[in-house]
């Protein structure tokens, strides 16, 4: 599995831009003080996200609003002629995360798509994962061939993994894990867990427990670790 470079915000931004600009997918950080509110941090990473595309495509803030009210989907309104936007947002204590993947618009045609939006405006809605709202966000576009998704991890909070692994990894990753060095037991556990949450908010799904059916399109989705402070295990799912 690749790693993917992830950009600390705001001091690697030229980074960031040049990546978005030269592949269209780039993922950044913001590190969170240990006494700071899940609050604050979510909208400190909304306002890097916000930041980056701004400087992307020369948009004013007016052009580019993150929306999140309680009780209602949250969402980014992007306009900008021409572009669509798939982003993924996680957080976890002492970090966030967000991955931008960007196309023009006529990319989306040659795959067959229609919009009903304005030819100026690309909407992209949001919903919180089902499995732990307060924790992980996504965003992402209408197509489901398009999505993208990732997730965060901090070692220190992870549960007792081998039950849960039986339960919703499968006997195969289960096995797997368990094959390896016990000092790197629970390390490869979390990436493990981290595709599968990052998988399931490419399909817009909750988590579920392992059966032969919910596996069966795995190998549909390519997969990037994320390169992270120590302590922190993270993934990129992409369908292909």
């Amino acid at each position: 599995m690749s790693v993917l470079t992830v950009y600390s915000w705001p001091e690697q931004s030229a980074a960031a831009l040049t990546a978005l600009a030269e592949h269209a997918l780039v993922v950044v950080s913001i590190a969170s003080p240990a006494a700071a509110s899940r609050e604050w941090a979510r909208q400190q990473l909304r306002l890097a996200v916000r930041d980056l595309l701004s400087c992307a495509y020369a948009c004013t803030s007016e052009q580019l609003v993150l929306e999140r009210q309680p009780g209602q989907v949250p969402g980014l309104k992007l306009s900008i002629p021409g572009h669509q936007i798939a982003l993924s947002i996680s957080h976890e204590s002492g970090l966030s995360i967000a991955a931008i993947r960007t196309r023009q618009r006529n990319e989306a045609l040659e795959h067959g798509e229609h919009s009903e939006q304005q030819p100026n405006e690309a909407e992209v809605g949001a919903e919180n994962n089902a499995e732990d709202s307060s924790k992980n966000e996504y965003a992402n576009g209408t197509d489901l061939d398009w999505k993208i998704g990732v997730d965060l991890l901090k070692l220190a909070h992870l549960p007792d993994w081998q039950a849960v692994a039986t339960l919703y990894l499968g006997p195969e990753v289960s096995a797997a894990i368990a094959a390896t060095d016990p000092a790197q037991q629970m390390a490869c556990f979390a990436l493990h867990w981290a595709q599968l949450e990052a998988r399931c908010k490419c399909q817009g799904l909750g988590l579920s427990e392992w059966s032969v059916s919910s596996n069966a399109d795995t190998a549909a989705y390519r997969y990037q670790q994320l390169d992270l402070p120590t302590g922190y295990v993270g993934a990129l799912a992409i369908k292909i």
